[in-house]
């Protein structure tokens, strides 16, 4: 969380607090630092896929294939 209050405009910050809250199963948090992430930058394609993963858990899967698709329309050359 420091690193998120000394710059709160660093995507990569909310991100990893997100994929963090994710990976201790808090979906609802996960969800807010992701999309924090993306409003800050849009262009960033590992927090839409992320942020995809947890709605696939969160059981929105019509919005987590949005975010997938997100995803593959900023990089359609990512294998992952």
């Amino acid at each position: 969380m420091k690193a998120v209050e000394l710059r709160p405009k660093y995507a990569e910050a909310w991100a990893g607090l997100g994929v963090a809250y994710a990976e201790l199963g808090n979906y609802i948090k996960a969800k807010d630092m992701l999309e924090n992430a993306v409003e800050i930058r849009p262009s960033y394609q590992n927090a839409w896929f992320n942020l995809g993963v947890v709605l696939e858990h969160m059981g929105y899967v019509d919005e987590a294939i949005k975010n997938y698709k997100k995803a593959v329309e900023l990089n359609p050359l990512d294998k992952e």
